[in-house]
């Protein structure tokens, strides 16, 4: 390195008229081919690093904007009327539920509300249907007025979210509390959800406490937004 060097330097201090020899040459090219290789792998190293930052970025907005969504229709849980459960089922990686929220069109009722993962399309959907109300057209105890809900269509879906595989990115916990004794026997938080959605059956002695709603890689705290939403409406009166 040093005689190349100092080869180069006599030929451009004019001190040697005979120009460079193919090998100098080739020696320059190879030494600029590997600084270059060089500089290369560290700016794509860069940029690589940069999209997956702000991949990842761009995932935690996302399970944010999830997790506000469904959190907010939850926090407004409620029983339209007897017998109609707030929450009539559950699963892993579904819920249905009747809020409260407002949201929607008609916000002075009531709304259906189905939020769930299909593994097929690997899309986080939502349905809100706006309860219908029945009048009671005779007058009768029996046939007193009372809400029903649409059938929702595919025009009614929404889509809350994408996922690269067939893994739910979003899961429910279903929690209930006893508040009289003797309480039915369940696990310590309360966790009565079972794996996949069926309909839930608690005992007249319990109630609804909360869901706890997880967006994102479960398994990866880091990578996922967990929310306990405690359901104000259906606790009974004088429960804190």
């Amino acid at each position: 390195m040093r005689a190349l060097v100092t080869t180069l330097r006599t030929r451009f201090s004019g001190q040697e008229d005979g120009g460079f020899t193919l090998v100098e040459l080739l020696a320059a090219m190879g030494i600029f081919s590997i600084l270059m290789a060089m500089i290369s792998a560290t700016m794509l190293g860069g940029m690589t690093s940069i999209g997956h930052i702000a991949k990842r970025t761009q995932q935690q907005v996302t399970y944010q904007q999830v997790s506000e969504t469904v959190s907010r229709l939850l926090r407004y849980t409620v029983s339209p009327e007897s017998p109609i459960s707030a929450i009539p089922s559950a699963g892993k990686n579904a819920i249905t539920f009747y809020s409260a929220s407002g949201y929607g069109a008609a916000n002075d009722r009531p709304n259906k509300v189905h939020v769930w993962f299909d593994s097929a399309t690997k899309l986080v959907k939502m349905t809100a249907m706006p309860a219908v109300l029945n009048p009671d057209t005779d007058g009768l105890a029996s046939t007193a007025d009372s809400w029903t809900w649409a059938t929702p269509t595919a025009a009614d879906t929404r889509v809350l979210m994408k996922s690269d595989t067939t893994t739910s990115p979003i899961n429910f916990s279903v929690r209930v509390r006893c508040n009289v004794a003797p309480c039915p026997t369940r696990p310590v938080n309360g966790d009565i959800t079972p794996v996949t959605e069926t309909a839930l059956t608690i005992d007249s002695k319990e109630f609804f406490e909360s869901v706890v709603v997880t967006v994102g890689d479960a398994s990866d705290p880091v990578n996922c937004i967990t929310q306990q939403v405690r359901l104000q409406n259906t606790y009974p009166l004088g429960t804190g």
